[in-house]
């Protein structure tokens, strides 16, 4: 299997993701063919695992530079000069459009199970869009793959290599489907935020259904095998910016460098980076993050035999006073709880925080379908000290359980941004809905 995957787009340069899966090497023959746009900077190849043990990907990123802003760029990916994969991206415009251009769009997805879409729904959802909606960037918020899936299989001990065989078969299906997920990966840039399934449900904590996870040790295998391959195939970074002026996008994982005391769910380092980009903001910010922010605490026994929230770490005091401190409009992006939402209340500066849900794209299990909730009254919904509590208003009108992402569109409205929030429900039959692309919130971030 040969993958061609976009990942970070800026201004003047793209960066895509090329590799082989359990193809011979060697790697030499496998290159972007010619007539490709702008100027090629490849990084070294890298393989997994990288232990010794035979190698089962090899794989490279490519940064494309000089090229010209929102220019549209088709790639083709070789093997000894047979075409074997293809991408396309756009780069990102200069600043944001004015109203009665095209706007900057973003897609909000998550949650994913490929088992639960071999009818390739959500491929043929995106490819029903209509060209002039489609987006620039995508934003992938978490669980792309459930490798925990079906949950009755990790009742039995795996071993490091069942883990590594089973986990990379997860990635092969989902990346692999050519006309259903993988189709709306190849097309636009992809910024990834990982959430429980890239590794368990509740990782790096104890869940009952898995056997692996029922000693540290167990638990610190699994961990490693996941975490490799989230950083193989999806993302190295914890931590991603880009900036379509005036706005300010960070994606910043909550997941991947989690610890299983619930102190903290991010580094310091990644911490202070969001931090950093809060208080340097010049417009609007758009952060996204693996779970929800407007959320209450899970209680002992959810959060010991499902997942713990966000507010039941200590790190999320501190965040929450990074957050509304802002000066600066903040977006808050996320998926994870099955259902989709939009929640707003004022920060301290007298702008805004909005919180909006996209979740799932294909949900992963009937017993885990979303019983949607409103956000708590009150941010943050438990006392943070150095902190007053602002009241929460959800939107009505909006509450969807089923299968569906959302696209954010972006135009300049002065030193802001105008929001345009639409509906995408995910297609059952080839034939649309009346609400698909349905517009359900507009918004002004000046």
């Amino acid at each position: 299997m040969y993958l061609l995957v976009p990942r970070e787009a800026a201004a003047d340069q793209l960066t895509l993701w090329l590799a082989a899966v359990d193809e011979p090497g060697p790697e030499d023959g496998l290159r972007l063919a010619a007539g490709s746009p702008g100027t090629q900077e490849p990084t070294p190849w890298e393989a997994w695992p990288g232990d010794g043990t035979p190698v089962r990907v090899r794989h490279r990123e490519i940064r494309v530079t000089g090229l010209a802003p929102r220019q549209s760029c088709a790639f083709a990916l070789e093997a000894d000069g047979t075409v074997v994969a293809n991408a396309d991206m756009s780069t990102l415009p200069a600043e944001l459009p004015t109203l009665g251009d095209k706007p900057f769009t973003v897609l909000l997805g998550s949650c994913f199970s490929h088992l639960q879409d071999q009818e390739l729904r959500v491929g043929r959802t995106f490819l029903r869009m209509p060209h002039a909606a489609r987006p620039d960037v995508k934003l992938m918020a978490g669980d792309q793959v459930y490798l925990d899936s079906p949950w009755y299989r990790f009742f039995a001990s795996f071993s490091r290599d069942e883990l590594r065989q089973a986990f990379l078969g997860q990635y092969k299906e989902s990346w692999g489907q050519v006309n259903g997920f993988a189709r709306l990966l190849r097309s636009g840039a992809n910024y990834f935020s990982s959430d429980d399934h890239e590794f368990w449900n509740n990782a790096p904590n104890f869940v009952a259904f898995a056997r692996n996870t029922w000693t540290a040790s167990g638990r610190r295998e699994w961990w490693d095998v996941a975490r490799a391959l989230y950083r193989t195939f999806q993302t190295p970074r914890p931590i991603a910016r880009f900036d379509v002026p005036p706005v300010s996008f960070l994606v910043a994982d909550t997941r991947v460098d989690r610890d299983g005391d619930r102190g903290n769910f991010m580094t310091p380092a990644s911490l202070a980076a969001v931090q950093e980009w809060v208080g340097g903001l010049r417009g609007p910010g758009v952060l996204v993050v693996g779970q929800p922010l407007l959320q209450t605490t899970t209680g002992f026994l959810k959060g010991t035999f499902g997942d713990w929230n966000l507010p039941d770490f200590e790190q999320y005091a501190e965040l929450s006073r990074i957050v509304a401190a802002s000066e600066h409009h903040l977006v808050v992006l996320t998926g994870d709880v099955h259902f989709g939402r939009i929640a707003r209340t004022s920060l301290r500066s007298g702008k805004e925080l909005v919180e909006i849900i996209s979740s799932p794209l294909s949900l992963v299990d009937r017993k885990a379908e979303g019983e949607w909730l409103a956000a708590p009254k009150r941010f943050p919904a438990s006392p943070v000290g150095g902190m007053t509590r602002g009241e929460v208003a959800t939107e009505a009108g909006f509450a969807p359980t089923g299968g569906h992402f959302l696209t954010l569109e972006f135009t300049r409205l002065g030193a802001g941004a105008n929001l345009r929030l639409r509906y995408w429900p995910v297609l059952d039959q080839t034939a649309v809905t009346p609400d698909f692309g349905r517009t359900i919130w507009e918004h002004k971030l000046v």
